[in-house]
């Protein structure tokens, strides 16, 4: 287990190892809706704001909203990346439901507590204390694993950061 500081309060990031192939491109593995549905089973989030880090083409974003209880923004440090999943979004009339943002910066643009769900193959520059930072109660983080298939979960507790 590692261990975080947040707020005062001590996070134990525990491990949960499961399936997750999200920025696996089309026709390489599992399509975006499976995918969306195997993490969604897997976090066990059911509505609120869920963040997709590194979201590409914006399929696996798009497919993160499962129903209207979801509210999805995705973030990419790549700006054609952005375009790409723009133009995938808008024909969906989703637009609004579903965003994508040019993001390059190391601290995410959300509120403290805000985030229900946060999805990335890859943390980039954003440092697993800011993740948590973002994380509302009950919220959960879900990271590809090294291997390209297993993932990682932590989860924030109903009184604040504490162990899962």
């Amino acid at each position: 287990m590692r261990h975080f500081t947040h707020g005062g309060e001590r996070i134990v990031l525990a491990l949960l190892w499961g399936m997750l192939a999200a920025g696996v491109p089309a026709g390489a593995g599992a399509e975006p809706r499976e995918t969306a549905s195997e993490v969604l089973d897997a976090t066990g989030v059911k509505g609120g704001l869920i963040v997709h880090l590194g979201c590409g083409d914006g399929r696996l974003t798009t497919a993160l909203r499962a129903n209207d209880r979801y509210l999805i923004h995705g973030l990419d440090a790549d700006a054609k990346n952005i375009q790409k999943a723009r133009k995938y979004i808008q024909p969906l009339a989703l637009y609004g439901k579903v965003s994508v943002e040019h993001w390059q910066c190391d601290d995410l643009p959300y509120a403290d507590n805000l985030v229900n769900l946060l999805v990335a193959e890859d943390l980039g520059k954003v440092s697993m204390a800011e993740v948590m930072r973002v994380l509302a109660p009950l919220g959960v983080v879900y990271i590809k694993g090294p291997d390209g298939r297993r993932g990682r979960r932590a989860q924030v507790g109903p009184g604040g950061p504490q162990c899962l």
